[in-house]
């Protein structure tokens, strides 16, 4: 990783995501290509024949009941189902011109996918310890690795609230600090597209309004892929949803679209159950 930035916090974009909602449905504008895809634990098949091209700088949302399999898809884009005993999958994920179950160097392949999870898991060692570890191990100096982190912790919304506190444990911090400190974490590195585990699931309204502004900011330069629970969480950040039904993708199209007509009656009841 080279110690210039290729973007600039202070430049970035700040369009309304209504300024960018184009639905994206050229296979060359797709940067993740998910083709009949069929995910087993065991015996049990939890996925059956996927098929979805995610868009780039979008946010693409993955909804539907519990069990439906979106948490599946989303950790098999970074190879995090491989490590559940049993996992194994027939079909293809290509991501960045690259096949998920070919690859050789899967670290390197994860400063490119990065993901944040359910709740938050900061690491036990000082706040910024916690932004500049990857970048250490990249062989980053100590001065660009300490610029980097105040960059990302700027750029979510931390280091003025935290500035004075940077060599504590972030076990100070509350659940939505804690975060976003997650997100400026995975920021550091520069990925192209950011996995999204029902982020805001355990944070207050108020932290979860502030990380989906920061999402949509984000789309701007890089891909994000959520699972969420809360449909009005996807109608209000996300340019595509995916509807998933017992390990099926039952419908994926233009998020306006879909929760206001919906093509698969499967969907319409799913939807006008959980916001009528």
């Amino acid at each position: 990783m080279s110690d210039v930035r290729t973007y600039s916090v202070g430049t970035m974009a700040t369009a309304a995501r209504s300024q960018t909602l184009e639905v994206v449905r050229d296979a060359h504008e797709s940067i993740i290509h998910v083709d009949r895809l069929t995910a087993f634990y065991g015996n049990k098949r939890v996925l059956n024949e996927v098929t979805l091209k995610i868009p780039s700088n979008q946010i693409t949302a993955l909804i539907g009941p519990s069990g439906c399999g979106k948490t599946t898809l989303l950790r098999t884009l970074n190879r995090m189902s491989y490590a559940t005993p049993g996992f194994r999958h027939e079909g293809t994920v290509q991501i960045l011109g690259q096949d998920v179950r070919s690859l050789k160097d899967v670290e390197t392949f994860r400063r490119s996918v990065g993901m944040l999870f359910q709740r938050p898991n900061p690491f036990p060692m000082s706040i910024l310890d916690n932004v500049t570890l990857a970048l250490k191990l990249f062989g980053i100096s100590k001065r660009r690795r300490n610029e980097i982190a105040e960059e990302m912790l700027g750029e979510v919304g931390l280091l003025h609230e935290i500035k004075d506190r940077l060599h504590q444990s972030p076990s100070s911090l509350s659940g939505g600090q804690q975060q976003r400190l997650c997100l400026a974490r995975a920021l550091a590195v520069e990925p192209k597209i950011l996995l999204l585990d029902e982020p805001a699931s355990a944070l207050d309204p108020k932290s979860t309004r502030l990380l989906e502004s920061l999402f949509v900011r984000l789309a701007e330069r890089m891909t994000l892929v959520l699972v969420t629970h809360n449909l009005a969480q996807a109608k209000r950040v996300a340019h595509h949803t995916a509807f998933m039904e017992s390990g099926e993708l039952v419908e994926w199209g233009d998020t306006a679209e879909l929760f206001s007509a919906p093509k698969d009656e499967r969907t319409k009841v799913y939807v006008e159950e959980h916001i009528g």
